[in-house]
């Protein structure tokens, strides 16, 4: 990105409890076991010793000349079909998922996270579930031991919004202490909506049952970062580092941020949550998602930055995009299409992932 970027409804009744988050929502219990340190020295590049093992199961690593880039899974989680085209007839949904080869009953949400290597600093954006999701996610330290990736070396995490799948890692029992030299960034429009004494959910598809839950795990969240480790950004663009940069995005929450990152072999996007269902939100930019804090300015934020990036032909990641969720978007009249990378046993090998 440049500084220049910028019916009847099938949930009427509104989500149940079980379809607000598709899982049950306990608290977050216990940290998982901590990552071992591989590392012999501080930033270096987080790469396996063994050459046959630079992509592995719940990672992988991508090449944009001197800065890498690399996909952690954190899991994968049952998700309702009520909760996607709120906007829309439940039979255009229907038909939607059929198109797209997707059994109506066997819906699965991916969850990603974000982990950039600079060559001077280790950057995480967001940090998983935790143990707030349900058991087939948290799988984020977990995949960060087998990456290579010591937690400690983190310096920084970026939290693109305050929803449970991206900040439960930072309310389990070991809080933010598995990140003990991290800092942390998000918006000032994001907390000052989560910290409010009743943050307004009244747009969303979730059921008023369930707010006090979204608004517990973000508020533990804000509460368990140390105001000096807190960094607070206002601006429309902030850039964070020579390869690093965050664009307010909101409409999916209020200081939803998006990343841009640019390295010698092209620029790359990071959508975060803009997209939380690919095989059918792409066709149907307009259609809204049940998540979305004001979910028409989501869609008109998600229309805007998937145009950019269908224009520049610039790789895009996200949050729920299938895993290794990265691609690029191609425009298909109004709409547009998602178009996955072909899996690069090279993480070296850069060239797909340019401007092409």
């Amino acid at each position: 990105m440049d500084n220049a970027h910028p019916t009847q409804s099938n949930t009427a009744a509104g989500l149940t409890r079980r379809q607000a988050l598709g899982l049950g929502t306990a608290a977050a219990a216990a940290a998982l076991a901590p990552a071992t340190r591989v590392r012999a020295d501080d930033h270096a590049a987080p790469v396996n010793a063994e050459p046959q093992l630079s992509q592995g199961a719940g990672y992988y690593r991508l090449n944009l000349g001197g800065v890498e880039v690399t996909l952690l899974s954190d899991g994968s989680f049952p998700f309702d079909p009520a909760a996607i085209g709120t906007n829309a007839d439940p039979e255009q949904v229907n038909a939607a998922l059929h198109h797209a080869f997707v059994p109506r009953d066997h819906i699965l949400g991916q969850v990603n996270t974000l982990l950039i290597n600079t060559g001077q600093r280790l950057i995480l954006i967001d940090a998983g579930c935790g143990n707030s999701f349900g058991p087939t996610t948290g799988k984020l330290r977990e995949h960060l031991t087998r990456l290579g990736a010591d937690p400690g070396d983190i310096d920084l995490v970026v939290l693109s919004h305050l929803h449970v799948d991206h900040i439960g890692g930072l309310i389990t029992d070991a809080g933010i202490d598995w990140l003990p030299n991290a800092k942390f960034v998000m918006h000032q429009a994001e907390r000052d909506f989560w910290a409010a004494e009743s943050p307004d959910l009244s747009k969303t598809g979730v059921p008023e049952e369930m707010w006090g839950f979204f608004v517990d795990v973000a508020q533990a969240a804000i509460n368990n970062i140390p105001a000096d480790r807190l960094e607070l950004v206002t601006d429309k663009r902030t850039q964070l580092d020579d390869a690093l940069a965050v664009y307010h995005t909101p409409g999916h929450t209020p200081g939803h941020l998006v990343a841009g990152l640019y390295g010698e072999a092209g620029q790359f996007g990071y959508l975060a949550d803009l997209i939380h269902f690919a095989p059918v939100q792409f066709a149907h930019p307009d259609w809204h998602i049940a998540f979305d804090t004001d979910p028409v300015e989501a869609a008109g934020t998600r229309k805007r930055i998937l145009e950019y990036y269908a224009k520049e032909r610039k790789p895009v990641a996200g949050a729920h995009l299938p895993f290794p969720g990265v691609g690029h978007v191609r425009a298909a009249g109004d709409a547009f299409e998602y178009v996955p990378v072909v899996w690069q046993w090279d993480p070296a090998a850069s060239a797909p992932y340019q401007s092409v």
